[in-house]
């Protein structure tokens, strides 16, 4: 009941809620996923031709999750859920050396775009399921 409510009063009128939940999510994860994409781009690593690949190597799993998510949706809102829960439990442990707020910014900004975009798709799917 609330999901509805909240939804119908951001979704445009010739939208669906599911619709509504699906683009929200598709927007949401693209913008996470091109940003630690174009987030590696000035940093060094291995140089192959003029592209710097190493900090890239994120990004591009990040994106490869997107478009997953953009083609299959239970699969792809399941991957991002997943990965958004893998981000949130391995970069505390990575960065145990840091402060408490440091871990905590960078934790959010790694886990919590996809985890609220993987759960939103999936909100999108079951209820595009049910009507």
């Amino acid at each position: 009941m609330g999901l509805e409510v909240f939804m119908h009063t951001l979704h445009l009128p010739h939208w669906s809620i599911a619709v509504s939940l699906r683009n929200a999510a598709r927007a949401l994860a693209g913008a996470w996923a091109f940003f630690w994409l174009f987030y590696g781009l000035p940093f060094g690593g291995i140089t192959i031709g003029h592209t710097t690949l190493h900090p890239m190597i994120p990004g591009l799993a990040f994106v490869a999750l997107f478009l997953a998510a953009w083609r299959w949706e239970f699969v792809g809102g399941s991957l991002l859920v997943l990965a958004g829960l893998h981000l949130a439990v391995y970069y505390p442990l990575y960065l145990h050396s840091r402060d408490a707020a440091t871990v905590t910014i960078v934790t959010l900004g790694l886990a919590a775009p996809p985890l609220s975009a993987g759960l939103l798709q999936l909100c999108g799917w079951g209820v595009g399921r049910r009507l």
